[in-house]
């Protein structure tokens, strides 16, 4: 199975931005209790491959619920879990005034499941699973703050997509916004796919 947790503190879009990459994914809105929700066989396909993906959605209220869900998937009772996922995905609001920290607590996240899949897979280098945060402003954010979350994320080897960027396309010609996320999700080591070629 392909599994990924999409992980954010309550009302931080988490159930637009899979209906923004999946057409008829859910009727549920942001606005609903969508802890624990989980959203089963989501079709995703590339010109090389289909699959189905599971979204395991969980929300938070606050700084302590999020590290006491950062401690609950660390502990030895969630290893099942940690082995099952694909990857996780944060979102987030910018202006959140413990973004930073909240970033450090993820980032002990994405290294446990590392070790978890080194430690089973002896000739594997790393793991290959989404490491995604996802930025949204709900306001304006000074640059400042910007650019230490882009530097914060970077360090910690966590990809960062910012959806308050309007285009889709930086001065490179790379994909941004949206389009950024749905192009990880597509070029992602999914072990359960149908091969298209």
């Amino acid at each position: 199975m392909n599994r990924v947790i999409i992980v954010g503190q309550k009302e931080t879009a988490k159930i637009a931005l899979l209906k923004s990459l999946f057409e008829g994914v859910t009727e549920r809105s942001d606005g609903d209790d969508n802890s624990g929700l989980i959203l089963s066989n989501v079709p995703l396909s590339t010109r090389y491959y289909s699959c189905n993906l599971d979204f395991m959605v969980d929300e938070y209220a606050n700084s302590k619920e999020w590290e006491d869900w950062c401690e609950e998937i660390l502990s030895v009772e969630s290893l099942e879990l940690r082995e099952a996922i694909n990857g996780i995905i944060f979102v987030f609001d910018f202006s959140s005034k413990s973004i930073l920290q909240d970033l450090t607590k993820l980032s002990k996240v994405y290294d446990q499941i590392e070790q978890d899949f080194l430690l089973r897979n002896k000739d594997s280098i790393q793991w290959e699973g989404i490491k995604l945060a996802v930025g949204f402003s709900r306001s304006p954010v000074a640059q400042q703050l910007l650019d230490e979350v882009y530097d914060a994320s970077l360090e910690k080897g966590v990809e960062l997509v910012d959806l308050s960027i309007a285009s889709q396309e930086n001065a490179y010609g790379e994909a941004t916004g949206i389009r950024r996320v749905k192009e990880i999700l597509e070029t992602c080591s999914w072990p359960d796919v149908v091969k298209l070629r």
